[in-house]
């Protein structure tokens, strides 16, 4: 059975404002890396894991280029992958994973295998093998809202091509697909990744010029332009909650800022702001929930009202 866990837009202490489009703030060349497949970023830590194309390691960076780690990689070398860190503790495979461990999903031949290694130590943690994917798996990401993954097939994936896969992290098993195609973005050498301000699935492809934004039901939400410095990304990081991410495209790692935000008054987290907001803020009110606090003064009073009140009336990103 599916482990819903308590929502991230409510769990998130701090309404945060909109994102106003997407820029580069710096970039760099992984010193030992060569064209990179697969890339992620721990906000934590700040470190970058990338996987170079066809190579034999993933490997650990600071973000001024310095080698921290490598580890074998996991199933094999190959060119249908992707790197994530675990968002929050889970359970894979009955197996307990830290938050902060490197998810390494390696989608080269037949069902996309899923592994979890001591972000400290390289040493596997657990694999997991999804009932789905056709040799194409690009791309994969936990989901803490939702508590599973989902993966990416790309548009070589035969009858799974530019599909989009929610994994049960217990024993593989699938829980829902949509199309990519069917929004009209294809899926070539990219990745998805879980914003966890929004809870929106961002997907990346090196043969679109926008990202991607579904929800986890598969609806279109947005398609945000693609930095101009940035070419086509096969890879991106996006593991914290102020809207600052990681594009990683050909040999470079692009930290990009923009990347859409909580949105405060989305109170049931479904993306859409409707009268079952204002029900669930009144249900947190009444309750006695800090989370109602809005204006953040420590107290729940009728000024907490008036403020949800402005944060719903300005709308969602």
């Amino acid at each position: 059975m599916r482990r819903i866990a308590a929502p991230l837009c409510i769990a998130l202490a701090t309404p945060l404002a909109a994102a106003q489009g997407l820029e580069v703030l710096s970039a760099f060349d992984p010193s030992a890396t060569g064209s990179m497949c697969a890339g992620s970023h721990d906000s934590v830590t700040d470190t970058i894991w990338v996987y170079t194309c066809g190579g034999g390691e993933v490997q650990g960076y600071r973000t001024d280029g310095t080698l921290l780690l490598s580890f074998p990689m996991p199933g094999g070398s190959t060119n249908d992958v992707d790197i994530d860190v675990a968002p929050v503790d889970l359970a894979m495979n009955g197996v307990d994973v830290p938050r902060g461990s490197v998810l390494v999903f390696n989608g080269e031949v037949g069902e996309c295998e899923i592994y979890a290694h001591d972000a400290a130590t390289g040493d596997q943690i657990v694999e997991l093998t999804a009932a789905w994917g056709l040799s194409h798996v690009v791309g994969g990401a936990y989901h803490p809202d939702r508590g599973t993954f989902f993966l990416v097939q790309d548009r070589n994936g035969g009858a799974q091509a530019n599909q989009i896969a929610e994994i049960d992290p217990a024993d593989g098993s699938v829980l829902n697909t949509f199309s990519t195609i069917d929004a009209g973005y294809s899926v070539n050498f990219g990745d998805l990744e879980v914003n966890l301000g929004t809870g929106k699935l961002t997907v990346v492809s090196s043969a679109e010029s926008t990202i991607a934004q579904f929800t986890p039901e598969g609806d279109l939400a947005s398609e945000l332009p693609r930095p101009s410095e940035v070419g086509g990304p096969a890879g991106i990081g996006l593991n914290g909650t102020d809207g600052v991410g990681w594009l990683f495209a050909g040999r470079v790692a692009y930290q990009v800022s923009g990347f859409p935000l909580m949105c405060a008054a989305d109170i049931d987290c479904d993306g859409e702001l409707t009268l079952f907001d204002f029900l669930a803020f009144q249900n947190l009110f009444d309750a006695g929930d800090p989370q109602a606090d809005f204006d953040g003064d420590g107290s729940l009073t009728l000024f907490d009202f008036l403020a949800f009140q402005n944060a719903f009336d300005s709308g969602c990103p």
